[in-house]
């Protein structure tokens, strides 16, 4: 049977692990929705164009759910070892990453298992957007608010999350205060 020390330092390695191939897939993703939109933007026959749009929006939704669901499992080994007695895993959540619980920093910033699922949910809304409106539409008045509008769940989203994280965050500490 393993000891708690051994079964943390598994889980730690991972966590590294997964948050590294997130990354490395972020990268991947970013090159290949460039290369679509290329594709996209000098298509001259409208039936192709509608099939690399339909492409990349079937992909983009399915890299939105594959980085999610990465992201979950990545929160959930954090979580674990938040319960952990090691020395460092302690001194990580207490010190070392303490920086983005204080001062502006614990509204602004994003770990990058959060952001990262947002942007490929933005990636998706814009594909939808091009299908949707495709090049035939002749008013930009139609379009200019259409692409706004796109955004706004995305960032409300973002900032619901970050504060439901700052409400957990000082729940965390008047219980840690209590024990």
């Amino acid at each position: 049977m393993q000891s708690n020390d051994e079964l943390d330092e598994k889980l730690w390695k991972y966590h590294n692990t997964q948050i590294n191939y997130i990354i490395t897939q972020f990268g991947i993703v970013i090159v290949g929705i460039g290369t679509l939109f290329i594709a996209y933007g000098s298509s001259e026959l409208s039936h192709l164009k509608g099939l690399i749009a339909l492409i990349s929006l079937a992909g983009s939704i399915i890299l939105w759910m594959h980085t999610f669901a990465a992201c979950q499992e990545t929160w959930y080994i954090d979580k674990k070892l938040r319960n952990s007695n090691s020395d460092f895993i302690k001194e990580y959540h207490k010190g070392i990453t303490s920086w983005r619980r204080n001062g502006i920093n614990k509204f602004i910033y994003y770990p990058v298992t959060r952001a990262i699922p947002y942007f490929m949910g933005y990636v998706s809304i814009a594909w939808l957007i091009i299908l949707i409106f495709p090049d035939r539409i002749p008013s930009i008045l139609i379009e200019i608010p259409v692409y706004y509008l796109a955004v706004l769940p995305i960032i409300f989203l973002a900032i619901f999350r970050r504060f439901q994280d700052y409400k957990k965050f000082q729940d965390y500490e008047k219980n840690k205060e209590k024990l």
